[in-house]
């Protein structure tokens, strides 16, 4: 799942920087934005101001916590695996 794909499940989304949005909490009844949303690396990080848990607020839009995440590394038995160390 892309950063953008979740974005079309909130309301009240406005862009506060690069990779950066604010949005309705999905989790609660919310007034005003509280939940900040980051894109990065192909993660997804979420962060309610008012205490909301990622795991209440991926399932208020009928998501998973692993929808978050980029997809896990395949490994060949034997080998050791080899990526840019950034992403060690």
């Amino acid at each position: 799942m892309t950063v953008e794909e979740l974005l079309e499940r909130l309301q009240g989304v406005r862009k506060t920087s690069h990779g950066r949005w604010m949005a309705k909490c999905p989790s609660h009844d919310d007034n005003s934005p509280s939940l900040s949303v980051t894109g990065n690396d192909g993660k997804i990080l979420l962060y309610c101001f008012a205490g909301c848990g990622a795991h209440e607020i991926v399932t208020a839009v009928g998501l998973e916590l692993s929808d978050l995440f980029p997809e896990k590394l395949e490994f060949s038995r034997g080998r050791t695996p080899r990526f840019p160390a950034h992403e060690i």
